[in-house]
């Protein structure tokens, strides 16, 4: 705690961290979103507006594919999925990402 804050240190600082490979994981997270989104276009325009914040504002960038494609422990899938703040409501674009 720091501040009444939690801190931690920045994730692979060290080059030595091999990570497993968990794409199959996050394929089927994926696939579960996919499913979540055609039954619920609220919920999709509400998830892709929030992206959407968060690349132009820069706290994200897009992966290229050749970042993807190696496999030397370098690339962790983040699963994830959109909750919407209690004190903002569906009828909102009150949405934030849970990972």
């Amino acid at each position: 705690m720091v501040n009444g804050h939690y801190e931690t240190a920045l994730p692979l600082k060290d080059e030595s961290v091999c990570m497993p490979n968990n794409k199959a994981l996050v394929t089927q997270w994926a696939n579960n979103m996919k499913q979540r989104f055609q039954e619920d276009s609220k919920y999709l325009e509400d998830y892709k507006g929030f992206v959407k914040g968060l690349l132009d504002k820069g706290y994200v960038v897009q992966t290229t594919d050749e970042e993807l494609r190696g496999d030397d422990g370098k690339v962790w899938y983040i699963p994830h999925h959109g909750v919407y703040h209690p004190q903002k409501g569906k009828n909102t674009s009150g949405i934030q990402l849970r990972c």
